[in-house]
């Protein structure tokens, strides 16, 4: 259950505020409880060299905290997976299916032993052939985290959110590309033994989502259609 969450660098308010950025600039990310300021806590780096950002964090409990981005240099960045055990942020090992970019950008969490991230991996194409990505699901199972078998969709794809409402139910978006310079909106569900791919609306030629939120009954996600904003209510 998402109980605070932040994307990009951004601010999230909550029980206790998370902001998390890119560590090789600023290698901490910052907390604030009640009643006082933010204040920088040291972070880890998951490469020595390159970039170290994290893009998303999700917290339940003072005591536990996730947070997730990429590490190392470009065309070859590694998975980061961030944990937060009350009293410090350490990495956590994380899957790269490829041996290309591995990008997570989205993390949410159903309890302490039961976690989503999303993101991409980029796959080799023939040379001369246009940059072509899949998207990339991982979940955390209490000891590891694992990849999960991702939805098979047209062209090339990627995940930019996720929400993780039981263990039984959860909901990614992002967007897919049929061919190159044209997204669509992608949206997929998980029903505790598959994630499959739900039909969207999403206004031509180009849209895409980048956020999602809500409760088991009432669903939002937000995102862009070229130049204009974009949302949609499940």
């Amino acid at each position: 259950m998402r109980a605070l969450s932040a994307r990009c660098a951004a601010v999230a308010l909550g029980v206790a505020g998370v902001m998390v950025g890119d560590a090789a600039v600023v290698p901490g990310v910052a907390v604030a409880g009640p009643g006082t300021g933010w204040s920088i806590v040291a972070s880890p780096n998951g490469a020595r060299f390159g970039d170290n950002t994290l893009m998303e964090v999700s917290a339940g409990p003072a005591a536990s905290a996730w947070a997730v981005g990429y590490a190392g240099g470009a065309g070859t960045f590694r998975t980061m997976v961030q944990r937060w055990n009350g009293s410090r942020w350490a990495v956590l090992p994380s899957p790269n299916v490829s041996p290309l970019d591995n990008v997570l950008a989205g993390v949410d969490t159903v309890s302490a032993d039961d976690a989503w991230a999303v993101g991409y991996a980029a796959r080799v194409t023939p040379r001369g052939a246009a940059p072509h990505a899949r998207a990339l699901i991982e979940r955390f199972n209490g000891r590891r985290w694992a990849a999960a078998p991702a939805p098979q969709v047209p062209g090339s794809s990627s995940l930019a959110d996720v929400l993780a409402l039981t263990p039984h139910l959860a909901w990614a978006v992002g967007s897919y590309s049929p061919r190159p310079g044209v997204n669509r909106t992608l949206v997929e569900r998980w029903n505790g033994r598959a994630w499959t791919v739900t039909s969207s609306p999403g206004p031509r030629p180009s849209s895409e989502l980048l956020g999602i939120a809500g409760t088991p009954q009432h669903l939002w996600a937000v995102g862009t259609a070229l130049t204009d904003t974009l949302i949609l209510r499940h």
